[in-house]
């Protein structure tokens, strides 16, 4: 009898053939992959490359940019901690070129590398894509070639990157990715589209290219503009070392202080640390995955990929020479050109509250209102918590491909309290708690709360059977690079619009069959209402 692992990437695969049929739009199905060195909210997409198709399945990632996959002969499918078996046979697939026709190379090469050691190297090509019922050609992809292990702890998926093509990977000239081709090619109307992740308790959720599905969220979608990621914004290496200097101070200052600061807290004010909002660069954390502590590997790995490839990154746009350019939603752009703009689904959060269970969720929209929130500490009003990081708004990732929300220490400290749990200053995590205290939920404000979320807090825990039975624990961290990731957005419609530059959010209906998609031409600049 073939395996869960077998089936499901099957039935995916069904569905996307059943997907809408709106003119101009693709709707592809979301799985959910929950393992020990993955994480417990990792979303799958399937797509097929070539002609005939080859079908691999995919970490859908609005983090990244490129899809990265492996060919069927490379060192990469001998890893241990990789399966290129077909989908359907429990593997993720691998694309051979040898086996399909039009396939063309670029003459750009493929060489990334992690923190944990492992190494990837191969080149980019062409080959054609099909994504739902839409085809398209001349679709440019990695091809890994060659890899060198690393953690053989840590499961390897291929990635599909649908972040906007400034933030490709460095290694090669900039090309339309994914979402920018379909666009190009006719298969949508937009560079735009609608992601419904779902509970992952539930059923599988969408995404939607070129459209909006109305039938997955209540409400109008709200807008929170992109802004620059924090790194283009800095510009300066000398920022890492001075950054992580201020973090160990504030950490120290937090350890010896937080009783303090607790009192200072409900009784209305802020420390200096929390008054000013500063932008520091992040540094790969070296953590050791054997330490008996309240910390997975998966959080382990997918912090340190993040974070040198951020580090890496903002190194190659300082240092590059060349002056690359490719057209990129319409413009022209170079590598160099990218301080000060847009680069990465980055909004800014305005704030962060724990709400205790029956407390009303709605938020106040009156600016003088949230700013006296905000500094009482403690809105006495409903109860809530006020984890807010500090005055004015900080800029946040929207990342599917992270599987946990990545909030300062002084904001995930502060919840640890309002659920009566422990602060694990080492990890910058909360300790496993009593799971009768996994209650209420949290509200994330965005664009000075024009755009506001709501998340049971059960649905943020890690499943038990990761857990050993050893209490709750919450798929969130300490950082300095700020991330709403899958378990946030099990609760958002979000959809991703580089045609206007902006997030929209909506309150996300749970385990919604029913489809009611509405297509969106480049030129679509409004809102709209869902019927969820």
């Amino acid at each position: 009898m073939p395996s869960l692992a077998q089936i499901v990437p099957l039935l995916l695969y069904a569905r996307d053939q059943a997907a809408d049929s709106v003119a101009k739009t693709a709707s592809v199905a979301i799985g959910h992959l929950q393992t020990e060195s993955a994480g417990p909210f990792v979303p799958l997409m399937n797509l097929s490359l070539g002609n005939p198709p080859q079908l691999i399945q995919t970490i859908l990632d609005t983090g990244s940019s490129d899809l990265i996959v492996p060919s069927p002969n490379s060192s990469y499918c001998k890893l241990s901690n990789a399966n290129c078996a077909v989908v359907g046979a429990g593997g993720n697939g691998a694309f051979d070129p040898s086996k399909s026709n039009g396939v063309a190379e670029t003459g750009a090469k493929l060489d990334t590398g992690f923190v944990n050691g492992e190494t990837e190297s191969g080149k980019y090509i062409k080959a054609s894509g099909t994504v739902g019922n839409s085809r398209f050609d001349a679709f440019q992809f990695g091809l890994v070639e060659d890899a060198k292990p690393g953690d053989p702890t840590e499961t390897v998926i291929p990635v599909l990157g649908v972040g906007p093509v400034l933030s490709e990977a460095d290694s090669a000239p900039r090309y339309q990715n994914l979402p920018a081709q379909m666009k190009d090619q006719g298969a949508t109307q937009a560079n735009i589209y609608g992601i419904y992740v779902n509970d992952v308790r539930g059923n599988e959720g969408t995404v939607t290219f070129g459209g909006i599905d109305k039938a997955k969220f209540k409400g109008p979608l709200q807008e929170a503009p992109m802004v620059p990621s924090p790194q283009s914004q800095q510009g300066n290496d000398n920022d890492a070392d001075n950054g992580e200097d201020d973090r160990d101070d504030e950490r120290d200052n937090d350890r010896n202080d937080d009783e303090q600061d607790r009192e200072s807290i409900d009784a209305g004010g802020f420390n200096d640390k929390s008054q000013r909002h500063e932008i520091r660069s992040m540094q790969p954390r070296q953590v050791g995955v054997q330490d008996d502590r309240n910390i997975r590997r998966w959080r382990v790995g997918r912090m340190q990929r993040r974070n040198l490839a951020r580090a890496r990154r903002r190194i190659k746009i300082k240092n590059k020479e060349a002056d690359v350019t490719a057209e990129s939603q319409g413009d022209s752009h170079s590598r160099e050109g990218t301080k000060g703009k847009p680069t990465e689904f980055f909004i800014n959060l305005s704030s962060v509250s724990y709400l205790p269970p029956g407390q009303d969720a709605t938020p106040s929209k009156d600016e003088a209102t949230i700013d006296q929130q905000r500094r009482k500490g403690r809105d006495r009003d409903n109860g809530a918590s006020d984890l807010t990081p500090g005055r004015g708004e900080s800029p946040i990732l929207v990342d599917t491909g992270n599987p946990e929300v990545t909030l300062p220490a002084r904001s995930i400290r502060g919840l640890a309290r309002a659920l009566d749990a422990k602060f694990d200053e080492s990890q910058g995590v909360i300790k496993a708690f009593d799971c009768s205290k996994a209650q209420g939920a949290m509200r994330f404000g965005f664009n000075n709360d024009q755009a506001v979320i709501t998340v049971p807090i059960e649905m943020m825990l890690v499943p038990q059977a990761m857990t050993k039975g050893n209490g709750c624990e919450l798929a969130m961290s300490a950082s300095d690079d700020l991330a709403v990731g899958s378990p946030f957005l099990q609760s958002a419609y979000a959809v991703f619009d580089m045609e206007n530059k902006r997030i929209m959010f909506a309150q996300a209906v749970p385990n919604v069959t029913r489809s009611e998609v509405v297509a969106v031409t480049a030129d679509w600049a409004g809102t709209m209402q869902g019927t969820g």
